[in-house]
């Protein structure tokens, strides 16, 4: 059973993922408990961890520069496919709101913002480790700050 109250409230919803997230269940970080309660309501199927096309390549780019070693990181590939992530396909609706979003604001990477627009494409949640980004868009809705949940 989950004990955080707020961990609760994302039960039966679908949740966007960045990499920000994902990296605290292969290096030890703050957070990386309650990223590995997200993952078990994951494998429960009380919550739907989604993410776009991105996170495949974000996520081995940031081992890669971390780890420096070819076999750590393809493990880490290993772990990826175990962790039972919807990747949802390239479509143009929330890829378009996205470029708006980029477009209209030069301290946003495109990366960071087609998460955030899938999350609002499909009504659901964006969660991200990534403060400097929810600070500059929490404002948009369809955003929560993993910490915050922590809290």
């Amino acid at each position: 059973m989950v004990e955080n109250i707020k961990i609760r409230k994302l039960i039966h919803k679908q949740i966007i993922i960045d990499t920000s997230v994902l990296i605290k269940l292969i290096f030890e970080e703050e957070d990386s408990d309650l990223v590995r309660k997200i993952m078990l309501l994951n494998e429960r199927m009380e919550l739907s961890l989604l993410a776009t096309p991105l996170i495949f390549f974000e996520f081995l780019n940031a081992l890669s520069k971390t780890l420096k070693n070819q076999k750590l990181v393809e493990e880490g590939l290993k772990k990826f496919f175990n962790f039972k992530i919807g990747v949802i396909d390239a479509k143009y609706g929330y890829l378009q709101q996205a470029i708006a979003t980029t477009c209209n604001n030069e301290k946003v990477s495109y990366y960071d913002a087609s998460y955030h627009a899938l999350a609002k494409d499909i009504k659901g949640i964006f969660l991200t480790a990534d403060k400097k980004y929810y600070e500059i868009m929490k404002s948009e809705g369809n955003i929560l700050l993993l910490s915050r949940l922590a809290q």
